[in-house]
């Protein structure tokens, strides 16, 4: 971990990568050849320029994904909950606070650090890779978001990356926190860490390998559902 913020927040970060790390190695059963690295600026002048762009105003962390080297995070420490709570957040969210928002933040880099290789991050579409990191990060900080989006249909990766990305998120998290419920966790996480390392494969047989339903019938059972909460 290296840093500028205070003594305390440094521990504070510390704890949530620590727990995070445990908690998606318990999940995916992969691990570190070494420590993780996490950057935490304090200012987000700094974040940006380790970002590499000074559009950061929705951003409050990122996993850098180099070719042959181990992954590491940056964290907006800066940022604690306006990355969900401010004007631009479109997906309903329960009364929240600052440590359970870094804690999703930093359980879902964690899980891109520990799952995702370079091929992976440029092949595979964002609702898969982007969807089971942000299911992580909900489930271990117990803080569920639930989407606006009137009705389900997957978001393209334009669609995670435009101006309603925030509910694509979520949307996407809806879908793999389907796939969950019905197949079983077991079999998701087998279906996404086969997917990683054969990332230009084909998902839709995949699916019928991994998860025992065609991806046709999975995403019409989750329209179905998504309707039905509504």
């Amino acid at each position: 971990m290296v840093g500028d913020v205070d003594e305390r927040q440094m521990a504070d970060i510390n704890g949530y990568v620590s727990q995070a790390v445990h908690d998606v190695s318990t999940v995916t059963g992969a691990r570190f050849s070494r420590e993780l690295l996490v950057l935490a600026p304090r200012s987000e002048a700094e974040f940006a320029r380790i970002y590499g762009s000074s559009n950061v105003a929705d951003i409050q962390a990122d996993t850098v994904i180099v070719a042959g080297k181990q992954p590491y995070i940056v964290f907006n420490a800066g940022r604690s909950i306006q990355m969900v709570s401010g004007p631009s957040a479109t997906s309903t969210m329960p009364q929240v606070n600052s440590a359970q928002v870094s804690r999703k933040v930093l359980t879902h880099e964690v899980f891109h650090a520990l799952t995702l290789t370079y091929a992976a991050r440029r092949h595979l579409p964002l609702w898969l890779t982007e969807g089971f990191a942000e299911w992580a990060g909900q489930k271990f900080s117990g803080l569920h978001l639930t989407p606006k989006a009137k009705r389900a249909a997957l978001p393209s990766n334009a669609d995670m990356s435009g101006s309603n990305a925030v509910d694509a998120y979520q949307v996407a998290t809806s879908f793999v926190r389907y796939i969950v419920k019905t197949c079983g966790q077991r079999k998701a996480i087998a279906f996404y860490s086969k997917a990683v390392v054969h990332p230009t494969g084909s998902l839709a047989a995949l699916a019928e390998r991994e998860l025992g339903h065609s991806m046709p019938t999975l995403v019409a059972g989750w329209q179905h559902a998504y309707q039905s909460s509504r």
